[in-house]
């Protein structure tokens, strides 16, 4: 048991990447098998579709054994970035809709987002990052 404790120690491991490369081969997989149920009758030689699905499934796996810590952490990073831009905004809208104690402006000069509180009138904001002033009514 010990030459498995020592095959796996310095290797990557899994991280958000291959979990979404896993899904994707699964959601590929389903995918083909839908196409090929309604085409092989026609099409057999389409059978070799079912080895695409599989190929994020090997990258997954050369990921999570790998022994390049650091560049298996900076490809994972630029995914999890892509990830956080899309899923970010939906996010901030969300917490946007359910915050009833603040309103959201944006700076007219740099565009950062600014929260105020509700129901103080007309009120003077001042940019905390280019130390604009402008008038709002909350």
């Amino acid at each position: 048991m010990n030459w498995l404790r020592n095959f796996f120690s310095g290797r990557y491991g899994m991280d958000g990447l291959n979990i979404a490369l896993v899904i994707f081969a699964l959601l590929l997989s389903f995918a083909v098998r839908i196409v090929l149920w309604f085409l092989l009758p026609f099409f057999w030689w389409l059978r070799f579709l079912y080895i695409i699905a599989y190929i994020p499934v090997a990258v997954a796996a050369f990921r999570m054994l790998s022994r390049n810590v650091g560049r298996r952490s900076r490809e994972n990073e630029v995914f999890m970035g892509l990830v956080r831009k899309i899923t970010g905004r939906s996010r901030d809208r969300k917490a946007k809709v359910q915050d009833k104690e603040h309103r959201y402006y944006k700076c007219p000069s740099c565009g950062a987002q600014l929260r105020v509180p509700k129901g103080k009138g007309k009120i003077r904001i001042t940019c905390p990052q280019c130390r604009r002033e402008f008038v709002k009514k909350t």
